[in-house]
């Protein structure tokens, strides 16, 4: 393996020292030799960084989709932003995710179908499905993300699309092998022409009185050389360079009027709650059947007790009540 036969080679030495591990340069390097490739390491070891540098290296020029669950899209961002400070950005469905002339396109699975007329015009650089095990069945968001891809319905069609395609999935093999069918399709593997055909050989097909049953698996071995042709899978103890876990803090902000007020951990303050609860007598949190010893108790541990029908504090702003705004020892 030369820098003559992949030139990209140069391209990832050239990166900023830092900026991947070595484990995520082979699997950079990996996916821009394979063009269209699944991406199957185990959670944490980078698969978002890995397809945004191997993005910039295999296609500079174009835009680039991605296509992952609403809960990472801002993660997306972020990830972006540490690789490029200075990428446009655009993400759909976002308050502030508006950008004028974007390179980078970040949309959730659900908005497919509203903004598809926008997406499938235009000309694609590279496309990467996060958490592509979403697109397993037969349902319209797969539909759209074959269409996006260039992947046609008539199996004796060549893929067409941009070249640069990448699926990120933590869990390739969910439950049978049929889950492998669509992610085949989409990197163009000649195995996935027919779902038929696929089925009777590692799905140990049969036909009964109602249709084919393919919820079974054969030919597994041969199966899993099938996949290494197109998917890298490495598992945290087989990367002997992973640093100790990283994590970061990042603070938040509480709207409304009280939320100064807030300064301990809830979960602390939950627990608390649950075992002063169990010692009070019942007679404290009775209503009015309450005796004062009860209110004695009650006005005590008013720091702690849960206010679940205050309607603007909620259950936050009633864990931190004050002792001298008790007005009872029962629990409301």
């Amino acid at each position: 393996m030369t820098v003559l036969q992949f030139p990209h080679l140069s391209a990832i030495n050239a990166l900023p020292k830092g900026l991947l591990y070595p484990h995520q340069s082979d699997g950079v390097s990996f996916l821009i030799s394979k063009g269209r490739a699944i991406l199957g390491d185990d959670m944490g070891l980078g698969k978002t960084r890995q397809a945004i540098v191997g993005m910039q290296i295999a296609a500079p020029t174009g835009m680039i989709l991605v296509v992952c669950p609403a809960s990472l899209k801002l993660n997306w961002r972020r990830e972006i932003k540490m690789v490029d400070p200075a990428a446009k950005i655009e993400v759909l469905g976002v308050v502030d995710g508006a950008q004028a002339d974007p390179r980078w396109v970040i949309v959730n699975y659900d908005l497919l179908a509203r903004n598809a007329e926008r997406l499938h015009g235009i000309q694609w650089a590279g496309v990467i499905l996060d958490e592509a095990h979403f697109i397993k069945n037969n349902s319209q968001r797969t539909s759209h993300c074959l269409k996006l891809l260039g992947v046609s319905n008539n199996a004796r069609e060549p893929v067409i699309g941009p070249r640069q395609v990448y699926l990120l999935t933590g869990t390739p093999l969910t439950n049978r092998p049929r889950d492998l069918f669509n992610l085949l399709r989409c990197v163009g593997h000649p195995a996935a022409r027919s779902f038929l055909s696929f089925a009777k050989r590692y799905c140990d097909a049969y036909k009964n009185d109602y249709g084919w049953v393919t919820s079974g698996a054969s030919n597994l071995e041969e199966l899993n050389l099938l996949m290494k042709e197109v998917m890298l899978r490495r598992k945290k103890d087989e990367v002997l360079d992973l640093p100790p876990k990283l994590g970061s803090a990042r603070g938040r902000k509480c709207s409304g009027h009280k939320s100064a007020t807030v300064v301990r951990p809830v979960v602390c303050c939950i627990g608390r709650f649950a075992a002063q609860r169990q010692e009070l007598p019942r007679s404290t949190h009775q209503g009015p059947g309450r005796t004062p010893q009860g209110q004695a108790q009650g006005r005590g541990r008013a720091d702690t007790r849960c206010d679940f029908d205050r309607p603007q504090g909620g259950v936050v702003h009633g864990l931190y009540r004050r002792p001298q705004q008790a007005q009872g020892g029962f629990w409301r």
